[in-house]
C-alpha cells in the first residue's frame, strides 16, 4: 500500500515540476486515528466517565462534566504541536497536489495551522449562497469552490457554539469560541473571563443577509452547547449541506485522481442504514470500489484496524482485499516512510524545516495531561 500511494503521489508531483496545472488533484479524509486524543469521547463514553463521578445521566452535573471535557479537547488541539502528518498534508495543500481536506474530527489541529497563515486563505465549508451569513467563518460561500483548496468538516467542530431556539429547535445560532479554555458557560465564570454567555444579536446583519434565517432573539436558550454531533440523537441534520457537498464531488471521479483515507475506518451498519452513527462517505467509496477504482487508499490506527471483523468495517475490509489497507500504531511513521523514502517526488526536507519551526515556537510544546 505504501510504495502503490507513494507511486500515485509522485505521478501527481510531475505537472507541478513541469509548471504545469495539475487538473486531477488528491482528496483527503480524516478520521479520528489520525492523532489519539484522550479527552474527545463520544457520548458513550461520556456517559461511563461521569457514572463513575456519580452524575445522573441529563443532570446539571453531567453536562457541566461533558462541558470540561470539550474545554479541554479544544484548548488542547487549538494550542499544542500538531503531528508531522498534518505539517506533510498542510505541504500537499500547499502544492496544490490535494485540493480537498475534508475531516468528520471536531479537533481544531488543522485550523490552528491555518491560523498560523492568515494571508493563506483556507474556504471552509463553501455551502452558502450570496446573501447568507457565514456564521464568524464556519461557512463560506460556494464561489470558494472554485478555490484551489477547500476544508470541509463534515460533522461540527470545537471552533463554535450553537444557540438554539427554544420555539422552534431547528433554528440556530452559531457563535465562535475563543481560542483559550474557558471551564463552563455559566455566568460568573463567563464575567470572570470577560465573555458574554448568551448569544450576540444580529439585528444589523439581518437586514444585510436576506437569506438567513435568523432565530428570534428573545426565544433563545440561554445555555449553548458546542456544535458538534455529539448529542445523545447523533443528529447530523446541521450539517446536511456540508455532508452533501463532499459526498457529491467524492461521486465525480473527474474532479480527483485518488483518495487517501487517513484514520477513517468508515463506519457502516449494512443491517441498519439509519443508524445515526453510520459514515455517510461509506456507501460513496462502496459504489467507486465496485465501479473498479482502486486508487482509494487507507491508512487505519491499530485500534481502528482490530474492528476489521465487525459487520460495520465493510469499507475497511473491502480496502484490506486489494490491497489499499495498512494499520500502524502510530499513524506518522508510515507516512513519514511513504513521504521521506518512498517518494521520489513530495519536498520532505522543505516540510520537516517548516515542522521543527512550528515545534521550535508556534506551538505550545508540551504532552497532554491527564485530567480527572
Amino acid at each position: 500500500m505504501l510504495s502503490e500511494f507513494a507511486a500515485v503521489l509522485d505521478r501527481l508531483y510531475d505537472p507541478k515540476r513541469r509548471h504545469k496545472r495539475l487538473h486531477k488533484p488528491l482528496a483527503i479524509v480524516v478520521g479520528n486515528g489520525i492523532w489519539r486524543i484522550a479527552n474527545i469521547l463520544n457520548d458513550d463514553q461520556v456517559r461511563v466517565e461521569a457514572k463513575k463521578r456519580h452524575y445522573k445521566c441529563g443532570s446539571k452535573e453531567e453536562l457541566e462534566f461533558k462541558w470540561r471535557l470539550f474545554e479541554y479537547a479544544r484548548y488542547h488541539t487549538a494550542n499544542a504541536l500538531p503531528t508531522i502528518l498534518h505539517c506533510c498534508i498542510h505541504r500537499l495543500l500547499l502544492d496544490g497536489i490535494c485540493s480537498d481536506l475534508i475531516t468528520t474530527n471536531y479537533d481544531l489541529a488543522f485550523d490552528s495551522i491555518w491560523a498560523k497563515y492568515p494571508n493563506w486563505h483556507m474556504p471552509m465549508n463553501p455551502v452558502c449562497r450570496d446573501g447568507e451569513y457565514l456564521w464568524e467563518g464556519y461557512y463560506s460561500h460556494r464561489k470558494q469552490r472554485r478555490a484551489p483548496h477547500r476544508y470541509w468538516k463534515i460533522h461540527g467542530s470545537l471552533s463554535h457554539v450553537v444557540f438554539r431556539s427554544l420555539t422552534t429547535p431547528t433554528e440556530f445560532q452559531l457563535t465562535r469560541l475563543p481560542r483559550f479554555a474557558v471551564a463552563t458557560n455559566y455566568s460568573d465564570i463567563g464575567d470572570a473571563y470577560g465573555l458574554h454567555t448568551i448569544a450576540p444579536f444580529l439585528g444589523f446583519e439581518q437586514t444585510e443577509f436576506p437569506h438567513t434565517l435568523f432565530p428570534n432573539y428573545d426565544t433563545l436558550g440561554g445555555m449553548f452547547a458546542p456544535f458538534i454531533d455529539w448529542t445523545y440523537a447523533n443528529n447530523r441534520d446541521p450539517f446536511k449541506r456540508e455532508i452533501d457537498a463532499v459526498t457529491k464531488l467524492l461521486k465525480d471521479k473527474s474532479r480527483w485522481s485518488a483518495i487517501l483515507l487517513i484514520g477513517f475506518r468508515g463506519f457502516h451498519d449494512p443491517t441498519d442504514p439509519h443508524n445515526p452513527w453510520n459514515e455517510e462517505l461509506t456507501p460513496v467509496l462502496l459504489n467507486l470500489i465496485d465501479d473498479g477504482c482502486t486508487n482509494i487508499f487507507m491508512a487505519v490506527h491499530q485500534a481502528q484496524y482490530g474492528h476489521l471483523a465487525d459487520k460495520e468495517s465493510v469499507l475497511m475490509r473491502r480496502l484490506e482485499d486489494i490491497g489499499r489497507c495498512a494499520s500502524f500504531d502510530d499513524m506518522h511513521k508510515p507516512f513519514v516512510n511513504i513521504f521521506a523514502r518512498h517518494s521520489h517526488r513530495f519536498p520532505y526536507a522543505l516540510t520537516l524545516t517548516e515542522y521543527k519551526k512550528w515545534a521550535n515556537y508556534w506551538y505550545i510544546n508540551t504532552k497532554e495531561r491527564s485530567h480527572g
